[in-house]
Formats: structure tokens, C-alpha cells, sequence
């Protein structure tokens, strides 16, 4: 998302900026809560994952 701040025209981090700029509380709000659970879908993805392939990881 930060990547998206140097350059990019698309994606969250542009959107976030344009609200930024233009003072959009509500719409940062959105985004924000918007990444949160995408970046805890993915983790979760990876913790499923980890469980089930990495058989000598200790519990």
C-alpha cells in the first residue's frame, strides 16, 4: 500500500491519498478498516497454511 504512494494510479494507497487530499474522514475511515481485514484475511490465509504444510514447526 505505501509502494502505491511513489507512482502508481491504482490500488488502496492511491485511493487513501485522494481522500486524504480531499479531507474524506469517512472514506479514510473505510479504507483503513479496509486493509485491516484484508491484511487479516491474509494472514490467516498463511497461518491455515503454515498449519497444514509445515509439519516440523513445534506446537
Amino acid at each position: 500500500m505505501v509502494g502505491e504512494w511513489f507512482g502508481e494510479t491504482v490500488g488502496l494507497g492511491v485511493l487513501l491519498l485522494q481522500a486524504m487530499y480531499m479531507e474524506e474522514i469517512p472514506r479514510i475511515w473505510l479504507l483503513i478498516l479496509a486493509c485491516g481485514a484484508l491484511g487479516g484475511l491474509l494472514y490467516g490465509s498463511l497461518v491455515l497454511i503454515e498449519r497444514r504444510y509445515v509439519w516440523w514447526r513445534g506446537d
